[in-house]
């Protein structure tokens, strides 16, 4: 009662491989995003990314 299920070690929730990225890459990445584009399916603007902190990619780093 109450257990809960544990994912694989190596994979996620939707069971994928996870990926490592490091927070320099995923600022890097971001940073290379063009201005005044479309948001994509998330709705967030480049700008809004852009302006974020180390907080931030640590987030998105961790989410993907």
């Amino acid at each position: 009662m109450g257990e809960q299920e544990t994912e694989p070690e190596g994979m996620n929730e939707i069971g994928m491989d996870k990926i490592n990225l490091d927070i320099e890459i995923v600022k890097m990445t971001i940073m290379s995003l063009k201005s005044n584009t479309s948001c994509g399916s998330g709705g967030v603007p480049a700008e809004l990314l852009k302006e974020g902190t180390e907080k931030l990619y640590d987030l998105l780093r961790q989410i993907f």
